[in-house]
């Protein structure tokens, strides 16, 4: 009894020890598990903030990426737009130049028989007409001389400086004036105490070139060049078997300076600035470039309208004849055989006997069968005025072939005419009377409606909106 009594003691004591080491096992489990949970929240929280700075940087990141790719794209589309910008400012650049050189050329050629007096006191020539008293004191002056002057006047509103006003004299003829100059350039000459001097009479432009070389003479003169100034604007220098011509005083600055010293030019190149200053750099660029694009373009217009203007004035008196048979005068002079047909072509004309000082036909000869078309130059303008009048009346044929007469005008001015001659026709078909004025302008009348276009595509737009009104009308 006592041996099982103990046996069953020892075996309590067992399962009272297994659940104590049970109970020990669950409290440290729960306490493993209670601290790497605490752990494991430690560590999402630290992962959830690193998650989103990295997410904040990239963010960051991908928008500096973009807004550098942004200024990529508008620096390439600026440096395309300075390319354009330059390019064209240089062809126009280049266009003006001409256009300024041959309208200055123009200008000296119809003041070349004039003459400019400089410093002739203000009325020396008492009541006498000033070309007279000119005329009258050149052989006391300059015995050597005996021109033959057209008129005198002169030029600029009075002043109160005490400086006379240049006068300016047309000669007779070009000899006239060449002698006068250089019998001037030997002599000395005084009118009233004041020394006066003869000039030749250029534009502008051209006075402006010649002035340019002023600083650069003295400084050739200086170092023993001999100096010539020749038309229009070049300076010759002579030393010794040294013989340059330039066209430019920047030339001659160029050179002058490369006999002084000889200069070392030393090339630097400059870092790459930041994107921004570039942009910047080339948004300047681009401002200048095309506002003197701008500029020009409207000074070149302006100067193709005077050119056409003055070319046609120059060809005001011509008539151009189109579709005249070649050979058709035969062994006369063409001039001959049109004076001679004009009264036979249009009848009307028999008593106004029009004078034709010259004609001739332009163009090379060719092979399409057309005639070359003939210029013929009317003694007068209203020769000329009354011949179209009288040819737009009648059908004129010579050899079976209509002919018919037509004003000579500049390219300029024909091109701007033939512009119109599309919007003619859709004019004329929907009712309106068309009349194309000079120089290049189209009258519209229809009824009470009558408008004045200086371009066909005025012309195009009114009968756009003309055509739709009409329709929403009907």
């Amino acid at each position: 009894m006592t041996t099982r009594q103990s046996k069953s003691s020892g075996k309590q004591v067992q399962r009272n020890q297994q659940q104590e080491t049970s109970k020990m096992e669950e409290s440290l489990a729960a306490m493993i598990a209670s601290a790497m949970e605490k752990q494991q929240r430690f560590i999402d929280a630290h992962f959830k903030t690193l998650q989103d700075r990295l997410d904040n940087i990239q963010s960051e990141l991908s928008s500096c990426s973009n807004g550098v790719r942004e200024l990529r794209d508008r620096y390439s589309s600026l440096n395309s737009r300075v390319g354009k910008a330059e390019k064209n400012y240089d062809k126009c650049a280049a266009r003006l130049t001409t256009f300024e050189e041959k309208m200055a050329d123009l200008e000296d050629q119809s003041r070349r028989d004039n003459i400019r007096i400089i410093n002739l006191p203000k009325g020396v020539e008492g009541k006498m007409n000033l070309t007279a008293y000119i005329l009258g004191s050149l052989p006391v002056r300059l015995p050597a001389a005996k021109p033959e002057i057209m008129r005198a006047h002169r030029i600029g509103p009075p002043n109160n400086t005490g400086r006379p006003r240049t006068v300016i004299a047309k000669m007779q003829r070009y000899t006239d004036h060449d002698s006068l100059l250089r019998t001037s350039r030997k002599s000395s000459i005084k009118v009233d105490g004041k020394d006066i001097r003869f000039a030749a009479d250029y534009s502008a432009f051209t006075t402006n070139r010649r002035r340019s070389f002023v600083e650069v003479i003295k400084k050739a003169q200086k170092i023993g060049f001999q100096t010539f100034l020749m038309y229009p604007a070049q300076l010759k220098l002579t030393r010794g078997s040294t013989q340059r011509i330039f066209k430019s005083h920047l030339e001659v600055e160029d050179f002058l300076g490369g006999l002084a010293t000889q200069e070392n030019v030393e090339g630097c190149s400059n870092g790459v600035r930041e994107l921004r200053d570039r942009y910047s750099s080339l948004n300047s660029r681009v401002g200048k470039a095309e506002k003197n694009y701008d500029k020009s373009a409207a000074r070149l217009t302006t100067f193709e309208e005077k050119m056409a203007d003055l070319e046609d004035r120059s060809r005001r008196d011509n008539i151009r004849i189109i579709n005249l048979p070649e050979g058709v005068e035969g062994k006369t002079n063409l001039m001959a055989y049109i004076l001679g047909s004009l009264p036979v072509w249009l009848p009307a004309l028999a008593e106004a006997k029009p004078e034709i000082m010259r004609a001739h036909r332009i163009g090379p000869p060719n092979n399409t069968g057309r005639p070359c078309t003939v210029i013929a130059k009317m003694l007068r303008y209203t020769d000329r005025d009354l011949l179209l009048r009288t040819s737009r009346k009648s059908s004129i044929k010579v050899d079976g072939k209509d002919i018919r007469f037509a004003a000579d005008y500049s390219a300029f001015t024909t091109n701007r005419r033939c512009s119109f001659v599309e919007v003619i026709k859709k004019a004329q078909k929907i009712g309106f009377q068309t009349f194309l004025m000079y120089p290049a302008q189209l009258k519209l009348t229809r009824g009470l409606t009558q408008r004045i276009f200086k371009s066909h595509l005025e012309v195009e737009d009114f009968l756009g909106g003309l055509a739709t009104q009409e329709n929403v009308e009907g």
